[in-house]
């Protein structure tokens, strides 16, 4: 089901948000974009894809559609898998450029014109910009959540960035929030998302190392930063440490699949993340004595090297959180 205001003519951009029982952050999220300063509401419009059953998500857009200066489209898609929404909202778009801001996110006022600028002058296929950390709790955030939830570079102009490899941006996590992508030469296949990862998450760093392999650039732009909202049950370290054990099944997964020759780098993930193993054992008795930060710095380390050997059997917990009042 689509329902949505025409568009005059092809727009610039197109923001794209996935959204699943989060009405209240849904909302925030739409007012920061539709507050853009500069923005021209010919160049632009806005994707909302509700991967609900129930549609929750209809009462909020029919709401923000009645006075909105930017076309709304609101699509459903079903059943409920990320990449399954993903793909209708790909499916939705009509911009050169679709931008992909998550439901829990709300994005600076002058996001528009600097990703306006760079869209017009550069000649990437894809790129990221920062994502902030709002927590729910401040007295909760620490270094390990800030590794999972803080996605930024020391850098102040626009910077390629590699996806796989030895040649890989260290420090830099491929993720679609917060990201625009070339409509044109990104999603000329279809699905451009890959279900197999639609509970665990992970569908987006697939998307990345495969645009990748076949030739695509990426760029970061420092100043379009965005900020993401994070509930206080997120900052649990038994949370993170599940979180940190997924990340390491999708690094290996993708790697693999995506790798030039499969059999070998399987071999060669498999090798090291048991060396790994062999490496961070003795760490797993010293913990008890170190303080608390560095001892859930040594578990979640632990969690992603086991995940990496875990890789076949992905842990849904995309499917385990949307069970949980967001």
């Amino acid at each position: 089901m689509t329902s949505e205001i025409p568009h005059p003519s092809e727009p610039l951009l197109s923001f794209l948000i996935c959204t699943y029982h989060r009405e209240d952050l849904l909302e925030l999220c739409i007012r920061s974009i539709q507050s853009q300063k500069d923005i021209d509401a010919d160049e632009c419009e806005i994707i909302v894809v509700d991967n609900s059953d129930e549609g929750t998500a209809a009462a909020v857009v029919s709401r923000l559609t009645n006075t909105s200066t930017v076309p709304i489209k609101y699509v459903q898609a079903h059943p409920a898998n990320i990449a399954v929404a993903r793909n209708a909202g790909v499916r939705a778009a009509s911009a050169e450029f679709v931008g992909m801001i998550d439901d829990d996110m709300v994005v600076d006022a002058d996001w528009y014109s600097h990703a306006r600028a760079a869209l017009k002058s550069l000649h990437y296929d894809v790129y990221s910009g920062p994502v902030y950390p709002m927590y729910e709790d401040p007295k909760q955030a620490t270094s390990q959540s800030d590794a999972f939830f803080h996605r930024h570079m020391d850098v102040v102009s626009p910077t390629p960035l590699r996806i796989m490899g030895s040649q890989r941006t260290r420090g830099y996590i491929p993720a679609t929030s917060n990201s625009i992508f070339k409509r044109a030469r990104c999603f000329s296949d279809a699905p451009a998302f890959d279900a197999h990862y639609g509970k665990s998450g992970g569908e987006d760093v697939d998307l990345f190392c495969r645009l990748e392999a076949a030739g695509r650039i990426f760029a970061w732009l420092p100043d379009i930063k965005t900020h993401e909202h994070v509930p206080s049950r997120r900052c649990d370290i038994d949370y993170l440490e599940k979180r940190s054990f997924v990340g390491g099944q999708i690094f290996a997964s993708t790697y693999i699949r995506n790798s030039k020759r499969p059999e070998w780098t399987q071999l060669k993930v498999t090798l090291i993340a048991t060396l790994q193993v062999i490496a961070l054992t003795p760490w797993r008795w010293m913990a008890h004595f170190l303080p608390s930060s560095k001892a859930n710095a040594i578990r979640l380390r632990q969690s992603a090297v086991r995940g990496k050997l875990a890789w076949r059997v992905m842990i849904p917990i995309y499917s385990e959180e949307n069970t949980r009042v967001n």
